[in-house]
């Protein structure tokens, strides 16, 4: 009987560390969150005949892999046209969705169905840049250093 009782105890353990390694290889399935990046378009000078016209939502701030995934060969890229008070010179973007993990990724901003015929702008590009943990937000602000905006008449 004692020989009965000592086997089924060894099944219980057994059951019971087998059941425990199960618990740790589906923690290690946990998918990492994505992460977002947000932050300033500061606008130092701009100039045209149409930037009353011109609105914080006629940039778009841009995030992109920097280099093709060795497997897949894809790149990334994800987007978000800026929001605020243009008059004052300062927009805010929010880029969600960002994968964490992935690669070096670059951040820069274009203009976007701006009102103008002819329209420049240069601005900041980032270094290489990653989001390392899920659920991350990077903050990472923009300078355009100038905008140019015109309308032909």
């Amino acid at each position: 009987m004692r020989k009965f009782i000592n086997c089924g105890f060894l099944i219980l353990m057994l059951c019971a560390f087998a059941a425990a390694q199960e618990t740790k290889k589906d923690d290690t399935k946990i998918k990492k969150l994505p992460g977002k990046i947000k932050g300033e378009i500061i606008i130092k000078n701009a100039t045209g005949n149409n930037l009353g016209g011109f609105k914080c939502f006629n940039l778009r701030a841009i995030a992109s892999r920097m280099h093709r995934h060795p497997v897949t060969g894809q790149k990334w890229t994800r987007e978000s046209l800026a929001t605020g008070n243009f008059s004052a010179r300062r927009c805010a973007f929010l880029i969600t969705d960002v994968p964490v993990a992935s690669g070096a990724f670059s951040i820069s901003v274009q203009m976007e169905s701006a009102p103008c015929e002819q329209k420049s702008i240069k601005a900041d590009s980032s270094f290489p840049l990653e989001l390392k943990k899920g659920g991350e937000t990077l903050t990472y602000n923009i300078t355009i250093y100038e905008l140019r905006c015109v309308v032909i008449k």
